[in-house]
């Protein structure tokens, strides 16, 4: 990001960042045992991490805008071309905030702030300082043409005109000042026909059709303005226009005069370009019986001038690369009678592509004349009315509950098509074999949330893969509120008598909210499973558990902060003993737990310390994993099973916070299980 100074709307924490990079040490000593390792008290085995993050949203001339669909990303390489794995997403307050606390992979250092909305940066990646990250999309901007910075020497493509020269990343020259006031009303409207990976075609087929116009008619002389709203790609475009007689339309691109470029990088500042939403052309003056058309060069800007583009896309069909006629448009073309403004919208990938998500909005620009009446409306289509069916405040575009005004969208952990894990050793309080699978379960949360962010619902799905023992072993989630702000829980598999429920599906006897998910692992297996280990041994076929899925309506919507700390608190009810739980190292045991088992055996627990479920020195029964994870296979220790274990876990989790993955160096195949 350069000179973020400069602009007020982008303000970045900065640190020094590697994305997940954690040097070998090949002084790493060398631990054969579990039992011989060096860990500090104070360590709990996190391999997740809380960031807080706080994003604000404002339009071009500084308010805030309040309900806008903030989405954020862990990437997948250090960049924000590639937006990753959806791991939070929230809406915009009235001061235009959305504040979170997102839950990440602990070695993860960047996370990427992606709108989801017309007029915003498609992405920017943030660095994660100290568990915070925040950032400032939007804002006024006071600059001028003496603000930009000069390029000198650009050799121009010939065979172009140009409306002058521009500075450093594209920035033209030749903008005007002060900008458009585009608010978040007109914002709203081209959202509402340009929605982010919507295919147009499916949705809107009246704006492709071949009678609705794609380019501008001059009646009466004007000058005619455009404004730049929206990049929503990966390339850095080119923007051209062009024009001819009525009457005189081009049958091949040969037959076009000059195109005359307007943005030659027509991308986001922090996008790689240097525009921002309203930067202001003036094209020129057109007379009567003029037709302006439009010109997208893919992928033009070379860093210092338009160069040679992938190809040219146009707003006259006939001119476009696809051989079949009804994927030829590119553009659409709708107006604001509202606003004296229309709206263009360019397709920049070939629509013959498989993927072309034909949203029509990777550039997406205003434009307008003076006088406003200068222009044939006719037959060009009007801003539809914006529809928010459940009245919410939030439009159906974004709401993923449009006839629900108490439910607007899924937060889901670790993603929406991905899983954690959880996984137990069940012989406390004495030491088990460590290879963490006599219980493991994969998870996945879905808080349901309101327009205001607040959580309405609560959705779990849990998958056993490993039942590494021959005990009937129970299993439960204790949340950290209180039991009757519950009104319902539904999914449980419950067919034992030492469980006992409240009318609402807590359990009995818990001040908490404690809700058990199952209390006999083998009862999950339709083929009856009963004393033998499952999913363990490599020499037996892997058997596939029903999957339970627990939901939890809220008597009254709760902060998304009071539930942040997914996966809450879990454990393992060993053998059906209710009073014998073990949980994740650190985490307090719930009313039920027999605490008088604390400090015996090789357990070291002492609440007066709040020291929980680990030995003396300082070894746990039970691992949270972010993602789906290897376990080891019978009586293999995870000491054998993953080499950076030891290191990681002796260094209080600051080497190797990665050594779950499967990466070079990292794994012992042979004592792995690894599901098929």
């Amino acid at each position: 990001m350069r000179n973020l100074g400069k602009y007020s709307r982008l303000c970045l924490i900065a640190c020094p960042i590697y994305f997940c990079t954690c040097e070998q040490d090949d002084s790493d000593r060398v631990v054969t045992n579990i039992s011989e390792l060096k860990v500090v008290e104070s360590f709990n085995y996190p391999t997740i991490q809380e960031v807080e993050v706080k994003i604000r949203i404002l339009d071009n001339q500084g308010v805030p805008m309040q309900g806008i669909p903030i989405n954020l990303y862990i990437p997948k390489n250090n960049s924000a071309d590639s937006l990753g794995i959806l791991a939070e997403k929230g809406f915009s307050n009235a001061q235009g905030w959305l504040i979170a606390k997102t839950i990440l992979p602990r070695y993860i250092t960047k996370i990427i702030v992606s709108p989801g909305y017309i007029g915003l940066p498609k992405a920017i990646i943030l660095d994660i300082f100290e568990e915070k990250a925040m950032c400032v999309l939007g804002g006024k901007i006071v600059d001028s043409k003496t603000s930009i910075t000069q390029v000198s020497n650009v050799l121009k493509d010939l065979s172009y005109k140009y409306l002058g020269d521009w500075g450093e990343l594209g920035k033209p020259k030749y903008l005007l000042y002060p900008r458009n006031i585009i608010n978040k009303a007109f914002l709203d409207e081209i959202n509402a026909i340009l929605p982010e990976h919507q295919n147009l075609s499916i949705k809107r087929s009246d704006y492709l059709s071949k009678i609705t116009p794609s380019n501008l008619t001059i009646k009466d002389s004007a000058d005619v303005y455009v404004n730049f709203i929206h990049e929503g790609t990966n390339s850095k475009n080119t923007l051209g226009f062009y024009t001819y007689p009525i009457g005189s339309e081009p049958s091949s691109s040969n037959e076009i005069g000059d195109i005359t470029i307007v943005y030659p990088n027509a991308s986001f500042d922090g996008s790689g370009g240097a525009l921002s939403l309203g930067d202001k052309v003036h094209l020129g003056k057109f007379g009567p019986g003029t037709i302006l058309g439009w010109c997208l060069l893919k992928d033009a800007w070379d860093g210092n001038a338009v160069g040679k583009e992938n190809y040219s896309l146009y707003s006259n069909d006939n001119l476009n690369p696809e051989t079949n006629p009804s994927l030829k448009r590119h553009t659409i073309l709708v107006i604001s009678e509202k606003n004296n403004q229309y709206i263009v919208g360019f397709e920049d990938i070939r629509r013959d592509e498989k993927d072309c998500d034909q949203d029509f909005n990777d550039l997406v620009f205003t434009v307008s004349t003076n006088p406003v009446d200068a222009s044939n409306k006719e037959l060009i289509p009007t801003m539809p009315k914006i529809n928010d069916a459940d009245a919410d405040g939030v439009s159906d575009p974004f709401d993923e509950y449009t006839d629900d005004a108490l439910r607007a969208y899924n937060n889901y952990f670790p993603s929406p098509t991905g899983f954690a894990t959880l996984a137990f050793e069940d012989s406390w309080p004495e030491s088990g074999d460590y290879d963490f699978n006599d219980l493991v379960i994969q998870y996945q949360v879905n808080r349901v949330c309101n327009a205001q962010n607040q959580e309405v619902a609560l959705n779990i799905k849990f998958l056993v893969t490993a039942a590494g023992s021959e005990l009937h072993n129970g299993f439960g989630i204790q949340l950290p509120i209180a039991a009757n702000l519950i009104k319902s829980v539904k999914g449980y598999v419950i067919s034992q008598n030492y469980i006992n429920l409240n009318q609402n599906g807590t359990e009995a006897g818990n001040s908490l909210a404690t809700i058990i998910a199952f209390d006999d692992v083998y009862n999950l297996f339709s083929n009856n499973q009963s004393d033998k280990t499952i999913n363990t041994d490599k020499s037996n076929p892997f058997i596939v558990a029903d999957t339970i899925t627990i939901s939890v309506a809220f008597n009254t919507a709760i902060e998304p902060v009071i539930l942040a700390a997914i996966p809450f608190n879990p454990f393992l009810i060993r053998n059906k003993n209710r009073e014998i739980e073990i949980h994740l190292p650190g985490m307090l045991p719930t009313n039920l737990a027999n605490t008088d088992l604390f400090g015996t055996g090789t357990d070291a627990s002492n609440p007066l310390l709040g020291r929980y479920y680990k030995t003396a020195n300082n070894i746990p029964w039970a691992l949270n994993l972010p993602l789906e994870w290897d376990y080891p296979a019978e009586q293999s220790s995870i000491i054998k099973a993953y080499s950076k274990f030891a290191p990681w876990a002796e260094s209080g989790g600051n080497q190797y916070p990665d050594w779950h993955l499967n990466l070079s160096g990292y794994r012992n195949e042979g004592v792995i299980y690894g599901r098929p």
